[in-house]
């Protein structure tokens, strides 16, 4: 389709969706421009209406904390920032225990919209997002792809999921046609379908990639493996969401791609986060998030969980929700000139340390760390530990054609200096790995049978 048209269509839809994207689009881009100190009055701003607004809308915040509205309105910003560590975190299971208590008194005379967590820790969590909150999101989509010379209708290719029902492939296919871009399943793994996706890719010739990292990795190892690459479609980018993108893998995308890789945080709970710009600064939208670490600061060089609060949503208000991410915070600022905070990097999930079969307890992000050079060779499109409580740990191999018995005993003395010496490692050679929530991929997977 022609972008013009694809980018008309588009406004008319968020038209009828209630959502002024333009005005949106153009304050987010203002915003850009100011200085430090002004990006945190506006902050702050936001955050003392949000708060003052649920104190007295939201059942939950209402019966819970004893908020004075007045009190909060005559804060300075340091006082303010005090006050808002006083104010307890919040976690999922507070949410999911007692969902109706965050819904706002005025829900009824808002116009909201559904949206959901992936259910990647294992429960997921439904939400109702006011239209105003939508509009930031979508605007602030537009704001980052202009970042890399993408306008609004440009044909793209998605990496993301597929729905069985035959209704929801008709509505998922008439809103992929609308919005002129093709979707490549993050859920299919096998090689002749990797072989159509490189087939359907060069015939539509999109002029940016979109969507999971694990999933784009696996097409361009596969291409690889081919001898093959995608320069010829001169491509402005490859944004990465949904899953922390790995060195290894934005070392082979970019090289099968020829263009920059960049990657995207944000969640249902708490909107578009940040995202890295063309210079490579990663960008927290301070603007509309507030984000933080457990002690309410942004500590740099740091692993720590993030804590996020969308600032736009007013029909559920989630205010210092533990998001379950682990992230580095990042001092300085960027050579583009934008004002925003800083991340080093997003980790991944947080949560417990993984007990090996053998005893040893490692932190949960080193598995991945075993593949961070060997994937970038194109000798592995996907792997998967499993430990299935009967002192074996099994790992899961999808290979490319230029795997060998060489990459297969480096495979297993990297393993053993990981996890050590006395660990029972299986190592199985298969076409496919089964899917987790949202087709997320899990690098290491414990069976309770």
């Amino acid at each position: 389709m022609n972008p013009f048209i694809a980018e008309k269509i588009y406004l008319f839809l968020t038209y009828l969706r209630g959502e002024k994207i333009s005005p949106t689009l153009n304050l987010l881009i203002q915003n850009e421009k100011v200085d430090s100190s002004e990006m945190e009055q506006i902050k702050v701003n936001k955050a003392k209406r949000l708060l003052i607004y649920a104190c007295q809308n939201v059942p939950f915040y209402r019966n819970n904390y004893d908020f004075n509205p007045d009190e909060i309105k005559s804060l300075t910003i340091k006082e303010f920032n005090e006050y808002w560590k006083s104010i307890p975190l919040l976690s999922k299971s507070d949410v999911l225990n007692n969902i109706h208590y965050f819904l706002s008194d005025k829900l009824k005379d808002m116009k909201t919209h559904y949206d959901k967590t992936s259910g990647s820790t294992g429960t997921p969590l439904f939400l109702k997002v006011n239209t105003s909150c939508w509009t930031v999101r979508h605007a602030r989509d537009l704001q980052v792809k202009e970042w890399f010379g993408i306008r609004n209708g440009e044909k793209y290719a998605l990496f993301w999921g597929q729905h069985w029902s035959n209704k929801s492939k008709r509505e998922i296919a008439l809103k992929d046609f609308l919005l002129n871009r093709i979707r490549i399943s993050a859920f299919n793994q096998e090689e002749k379908y990797l072989e159509e996706s490189f087939k359907r890719i060069k015939k539509f010739k999109p002029t940016f990639i979109m969507g999971y990292p694990s999933a784009i990795t696996d097409l361009c190892s596969f291409i690889k493996a081919k001898n093959c690459d995608l320069s010829f479609l001169k491509l402005k980018a490859v944004i990465t969401t949904a899953e922390p993108l790995r060195n290894y893998q934005r070392k082979i995308i970019s090289e099968i791609c020829n263009c920059g890789v960049f990657s995207q945080y944000g969640g249902a709970e708490q909107g578009f986060v940040a995202c890295e710009c063309e210079k490579g600064g990663f960008h927290i939208f301070s603007d509309t998030t507030w984000l933080e670490d457990e002690n309410g600061e942004m500590k740099p060089n740091t692993l720590t969980e993030a804590i996020a609060t969308d600032l736009e949503l007013y029909s559920m208000p989630l205010i210092r929700y533990r998001t379950g991410d682990e992230v580095i915070f990042k001092e300085g600022k960027c050579s583009c000139g934008r004002t925003y905070p800083l991340l080093e990097r997003v980790e991944g999930r947080s949560g417990e340390d993984i007990i090996l079969p053998n005893g040893k307890k490692i932190n949960a992000n080193l598995p991945s760390y075993i593949f961070k050079e060997i994937a970038s060779m194109g000798v592995i499109r996907r792997y998967r530990f499993v430990d299935k409580k009967d002192g074996m740990l099994y790992l899961y191999i999808i290979p490319t054609q230029k795997f060998n018995q060489e990459v297969l005993n480096l495979v297993e003395k990297e393993t053993q200096n990981a996890f050590g010496k006395d660990i029972q490692l299986k190592i199985e050679i298969t076409n496919v790995l089964e899917n987790m929530p949202n087709a997320k991929h899990k690098d290491y997977v414990v069976i309770n049978e």
